[in-house]
Formats: C-alpha cells, sequence, structure tokens
C-alpha cells in the first residue's frame, strides 16, 4: 500500500509538506486468517467437524482451504466435514484471495480422528442350543466408559439396558439375529453397532443316560 503527497502546482516552489497537504493512509502487513476448529477435542468416526477461517471485517475474500501441504481447494469460509472418516484426520490451513492478493496462510489447526468403539456379542454357551436352556449374551466393548447399553434382534429394539442379556428358557421364538450398541454422557457419546450374531434354537434335548451292562455268564 502506497501513500502520497498533494502539492499545490500554481505556485512556482515546492510547498513545504504540511498536515493539510499530507493524505494519509495506513501500512499494513498481510493479513493472516484465525483457523479455528469445532470441536477442539479429538473426535470420532461419525463426528461433525465445522473449520472456520476468519479474515476479519475485509470482505471481498476467496478462501482456499489445504490439508497437510497438499493442494489448494477453494470452499467457504466455514467448512463443515459430516460423518468423518480417519482419513480426514490432518493439519488443515486456510488463506485468502482478491483478486491476485493472497493472504498469509492461517496458523494450522489439527484434526485427530479416532476409529468409534465397536462392542461384539458374545454367546454362552453356545450360538445354536436347545429349548429351555439359558443363554446369557454379553455386549462387550473393550473402550472404558459409563455405558449403557441397547438390544437389537433382527434389527428390532428389545427390552433391557445391561451389559448382559439374559435369557432363562429358550424356545423357538428366540432365534434370530442379535446386535447391540453402547452409548454414554462423555465422548465418544455412542458406538458403532455390532456384528450379528445368529442364534439358533432347536428341539428339546435328548437326554442320555449311560448304564453300565454285564452280560450274564453261562455256567
Amino acid at each position: 500500500m502506497f501513500c502520497c503527497i498533494n502539492v499545490h502546482t500554481e505556485t512556482p516552489i515546492a510547498t513545504p509538506v504540511t498536515e493539510s497537504t499530507l493524505h494519509h493512509c495506513t501500512l499494513t502487513d498481510k493479513p493472516q486468517p484465525t483457523l479455528t476448529v469445532n470441536p477442539q477435542s479429538s473426535v470420532f468416526t461419525g463426528d461433525t467437524v465445522t473449520l472456520i477461517c476468519d479474515v476479519g471485517q475485509s470482505t471481498g475474500w476467496t478462501i482456499h482451504w489445504r490439508k497437510d501441504s497438499n493442494t489448494e481447494s477453494t470452499d467457504a469460509a466455514t467448512k463443515t466435514i459430516k460423518s468423518v472418516s480417519v482419513s480426514d484426520g490432518g493439519r488443515y490451513q486456510c488463506r485468502a484471495k482478491r483478486g491476485e492478493y493472497y493472504s498469509e496462510f492461517s496458523n494450522t489447526a489439527e484434526i485427530t480422528v479416532k476409529e468409534r468403539p465397536k462392542p461384539a456379542v458374545l454367546v454362552q454357551p453356545d450360538k445354536n442350543v436347545f429349548k429351555e436352556e439359558t443363554i446369557t449374551l454379553t455386549c462387550h466393548i473393550q473402550e472404558t466408559g459409563d455405558w449403557q447399553y441397547s438390544w437389537y434382534k433382527d434389527k428390532n429394539n428389545i427390552t433391557g439396558q445391561n451389559q448382559k442379556h439374559i435369557i432363562p428358557s429358550v424356545a423357538s421364538s428366540h432365534s434370530g439375529v442379535y446386535n447391540c450398541k453402547a452409548t454414554q454422557s462423555k465422548a465418544p457419546t455412542y458406538s458403532q453397532m455390532s456384528d450379528g450374531v445368529t442364534l439358533t434354537v432347536s428341539g428339546e434335548c435328548v437326554h442320555l443316560f449311560l448304564t453300565s451292562f454285564q452280560p450274564k455268564q453261562t455256567e
């Protein structure tokens, strides 16, 4: 940016520069946008992340974004990544362009994306059982937390929020595919849905009683 002075040309000699003849302008460095990210902590797959590139009060800028120093892409000043994946993690920067003029690059905002925990359904004594047996399904999740559990049979929610779902006397109607997921108040607030486990209930168990048999001895 330049400043200029106005000298009265009608006077045969130069007029001293005074406050009245000087046109003031402000010399500033290139603007540097401020980049903020919300939420600021680590996020999990499936979460939504918002990045905001703030250039200040000036207007007319086009915002350019880059991740891990890769090729820049043009986007709005507010960049929203819905349902983030692990590949969305990285170091983000932005800068602004107006005409052929570029601002400085912003500060760096780092996004860390963790895989959302996924529970597993454990079955005792076995996935193939007989009528009237007692079955225990356990929703096992490795991530520690104050979890509450939801159970599903054939994609329909069934009662119970305990980690263990106990069926004291199974019937044919209990056959099906069972899933579970977990929720809590802190991040990660919910888990993925577990893989399905198929429970098969067959007819009543046949109890075999073995007795020793000794043939009669002939005289």
